[in-house]
């Protein structure tokens, strides 16, 4: 089985949906797009696999596209991702379950 691996700090995504675009003062739009990670560099250091992620397109310039093994994805500079999604509950869980765990050594 092949492994897509991206370089630097690219990072691939697999997109979701469009979300908005965001008027800024200077009347610039920027694409607002959304997606999950399937893949990082070995410079990517906020991400991590399987992060749901909103990343921006910059005057919708073109994207990065790939398809490898019957799935479209984007490659994407780490800096272009401006937020995560988080689940509170399950990262309070994970938290827990990592102090239970040090605890019973």
């Amino acid at each position: 089985m092949k492994k897509l691996i991206p370089l630097w700090d690219r990072v691939l995504v697999k997109g979701m949906d469009k979300v908005s675009g965001i008027i800024i003062p200077d009347q610039d739009r920027f694409a607002m797009g959304r997606g999950v990670v399937t893949a990082c560099g070995s410079g990517a250091r906020r991400v991590k696999v399987g992060d749901e992620v909103y990343f921006t397109n910059p005057r919708n310039a073109a994207l990065d596209l790939l398809s490898f093994e019957g799935e479209d994805l984007i490659a994407l500079q780490e800096e272009s991702i401006v937020a995560l999604v988080r689940d509170e509950l399950a990262q309070e869980v994970k938290e827990h379950l990592n102090l239970v765990d040090r605890l019973l050594v």
